[in-house]
């Protein structure tokens, strides 16, 4: 995989990540309203109304950081792509990959999954399972040594934690 595909995926990721932000913060924003006017009324606590509109400054925070994100995984594909000042053109969007896009319309395939060779000849279209795809991306040295140092992290918490249990001693 390409630095450019694998920037393009993270630009969809963090793009997915906008939508459920705002949702988030628009629920939290009538459940806020909701608990003021119980608490106007009578029937509910400022201590709810204070939980809400923390809740709904955390999403804002989300949210930010969401569009940040994404702001900057725009500017890195743009220059990994070689545009000027690590801006993609004005109109140019990141369009967002659907399993309803027709293979047809890309080049060289036909509407049968074939890839057309250009000779009489057609092969069937190489999909990758899931397992390929792990061996992958697990033959890269530096992948690897990030996976092994999450390992030892996690089993130097492990040990962390033994020291908590008690210790049981017999003497004979």
């Amino acid at each position: 995989m390409t630095n450019q595909t694998i920037n393009v995926v993270w630009v969809l990721e963090i793009e997915g990540a906008i939508f459920p932000a705002k949702a988030d913060m628009a629920f939290n924003q009538d459940q806020e309203i909701e608990a003021a006017a119980k608490e106007k009324a009578g029937s509910g606590s400022y201590s709810d109304v204070l939980n809400f509109k923390t809740k709904v400054n955390t999403a804002r925070f989300s949210l930010l950081s969401a569009e940040q994100d994404f702001n900057e995984a725009i500017h890195g594909l743009a220059a990994l792509m070689g545009y000027k000042n690590a801006c993609l053109p004005e109109g140019m969007m990141v369009s967002e990959l659907t399993p309803e896009t027709p293979d047809s319309s890309l080049p060289g395939k036909t509407d049968t999954g074939k890839i057309n060779t250009g000779s009489d000849t057609q092969i069937d279209d190489p999909v990758m399972t899931d397992q390929q795809i792990k061996d992958l991306v697990f033959s890269r040295p530096d992948i690897k040594e990030v996976f092994l140092s999450v390992q030892d992290a996690q089993a130097g918490i492990g040990i962390a934690k033994s020291a908590y249990f008690p210790t049981i001693s017999l003497a004979l």
